[in-house]
């Protein structure tokens, strides 16, 4: 079934989001929409480019927008360096550096109490997400969203 328009679970201001309604559960994407995990990914390109000698601007970022990071890192090192230098190096600097600064992912502002309120009106809630598990395990620890997910 497919769904448009935008779900809201606020007591006071929406109808009751439940099974009566015919969807018996939900997916969310973890990147964006339970966390804000794009500032950080960005930080960790900037400085592994800039460690290159290079400068990302604005507007490579918004090229390789929902790229996954090998994709992301052979367009950018095209785009500012010739391929001059290993791809699979360059994703495992900033693969170590995202998860370094993965200490101040933040959730995206009412996620969490949206999750709390799904939760009991739906069958299943699942998640999808291009991030590595180390990342998921991390947000999900950290966050307490194990009790949430069935998928």
């Amino acid at each position: 079934m497919a769904l448009s328009g935008t779900l809201s679970l606020h007591p006071m201001t929406s109808p009751p989001l439940s099974l009566a309604h015919g969807l018996r559960g939900l997916i969310f994407d973890l990147d964006g929409v339970v966390v804000d995990s794009e500032p950080l990914h960005e930080e960790a390109e900037r400085r592994v480019f800039e460690a290159l000698g290079l400068t990302l601007t604005p507007a490579h970022f918004r090229e390789i927008k929902g790229m996954v990071t090998r994709e992301a890192i052979a367009h950018l090192l095209r785009r500012c360096a010739g391929e001059t230098h290993d791809v699979d190096a360059v994703v495992a600097r900033k693969e170590r550096l995202f998860h370094d600064l993965l200490a101040g992912v933040q959730p995206v502002p009412g996620a969490l109490a949206f999750l709390r309120r799904a939760a009991p009106r739906f069958e299943r809630l699942g998640l999808t997400t291009s991030s590595v598990p180390a990342t998921q395990r991390f947000v999900f620890d950290r966050f307490g969203l194990h009790p949430y997910f069935h998928a």
